[in-house]
């Protein structure tokens, strides 16, 4: 790239989707299939199908069985711009073709940093399957995290994988013996290279430098559930995959007695298998999806919970309604910090890419690429203020995380 190429805004955009390829890492591993979907004016919002499920009747007379469709909002809400100052003078005397690239790579790598913050910190806020790990990761950790997705009915045929801090992957890196391996129909940039641990128990382990960290809510109290025969219907939750939970026994009048991202679980209620409706060992997970503070006299508290209770049907989700005065256990701890590594499949996060509009107006000129094979779209505009004989150049980004598919994930919280 020439010097004089700097305002050449087709060759940086270029640049610039080529250099975020190779810093993105976990958008490499979530569903990228509905950017195509925006290009007609929808709005900054669409419905995605949620999965159907059916219960089998038995003996030759059928019952016929009621097609509940939900669907789930994919919203693209985040804008990240980076914006520069050049003089004609520096342009002139000091920008060169290795200060052009260097300014490229770094406006890339942050753009591709924020993208990966938001998919883990959208993961983990949406995901309920949790296991606390303060104490330390281990391999056997992941394997009960892959044991638990097999158990409630996640495809074992998609490839797992799973995102942990560098400390962590210091941890783990020595006990892994099998020899890492992409699916062979996997692109494998540059940032993947360099993040790979290693495959154990069919999750494959890399490291990311975009782990979250949360904050847990102040979770004291005796918390029980207040009021039995709170599960809903499939058809009440179908679409926001969420319902409210009247507890009480909390602290009297506290401030985020528990915040989003908080887990926890009520006795007597189990996780199970969403095909064969099964109850498995383990009680069922719920995080949180919205800060509450509890009331005085009793310490109440409605929360905001997701899964929703749904205790039988083809769409059941629990072993059961959780009883009157059900304990509750919070498994995220009382204002506790916890990086939220992430075991997940493809299906459970979508991350949607929109292209902005190139703008060619006066002494504005703008380019817009987006690269259907990664998904990956960028918008890189001049400007010119004459005034101050200054180039003014923008990177911009445009898209949206949500999670799609919660119960195809799961968390492992670590101390570090």
């Amino acid at each position: 790239m020439a010097t004089n190429a700097f305002e050449n805004t087709d060759l940086v955009v270029r640049e610039t989707v080529q250099k975020m390829e190779n810093y993105l890492t976990c958008a490499n591993y979530v569903d990228r299939g509905l950017e195509d979907a925006f290009t007609g004016k929808v709005g900054a919002s669409i419905e995605k199908r949620r999965p159907y499920y059916f219960v089998a009747t038995d003996g030759a007379v059928a019952s016929a069985s009621d097609i509940e469709e939900g669907t789930v909002t994919i919203t693209v809400d985040k804008r990240k711009n980076i914006a520069l100052e050049i003089s004609s003078q520096e342009l002139a005397l000091d920008i060169d073709d290795s200060r052009i690239q260097k300014l490229i790579d770094a406006a890339a790598q942050e753009l591709a940093q924020n993208v990966e913050t938001s998919i883990m910190t959208e993961g983990y806020k949406g995901i309920y399957g949790y296991s606390d790990e303060s104490s330390g990761l281990t391999l056997d950790a992941i394997a009960d995290a892959d044991a638990y997705l097999d158990g409630i009915g996640v495809s074992m045929m998609d490839a797992r994988y799973m995102v942990v801090t560098p400390a962590s992957k210091r941890v783990i890196a020595k006990d892994i013996a099998t020899d890492f391996a992409f699916p062979s129909t996997q692109t494998v940039s540059d940032a993947m290279r360099r993040a790979k641990v290693g495959e154990y128990s069919n999750v494959n382990v890399m490291q990311g430098q975009s782990v979250s960290t949360h904050t847990s809510g102040v979770a004291t109290g005796t918390p029980l559930v207040n009021g039995a025969s709170q599960n809903v219907t499939y058809s009440a939750a179908k679409n926001s995959w969420t319902q409210s939970l009247i507890t009480d026994g909390w602290t009297n009048s506290t401030a985020d007695i528990l915040v989003e991202g908080d887990t926890f679980t009520i006795a007597g209620v189990y996780a199970i298998n969403k095909g064969t409706k099964a109850a498995l060992a383990d009680l069922q997970s719920f995080v949180v999806t919205a800060d509450v503070a509890s009331g005085a006299s009793t310490g109440p508290a409605t929360l905001t919970i997701s899964p929703p209770i749904i205790s039988s049907g083809a769409y059941q989700t629990v072993s059961a309604a959780p009883a009157d005065n059900a304990a509750i256990t919070v498994l995220s701890g009382a204002s506790q910090s916890r990086k939220e590594n992430l075991v997940f499949n493809k299906d459970c996060i979508n991350l949607t890419m929109v292209e902005l509009p190139a703008i060619k107006k006066g002494a504005i000129s703008s380019s817009t690429v987006g690269d259907k094979t990664t998904g990956i779209s960028v918008r890189v505009t001049h400007d010119y203020d004459s005034t101050n004989d200054l180039i003014l150049m923008r990177f911009d980004i445009l898209y949206g995380v949500t999670v799609q598919a919660p119960w195809a994930g799961y968390r492992l919280a670590t101390a570090v």
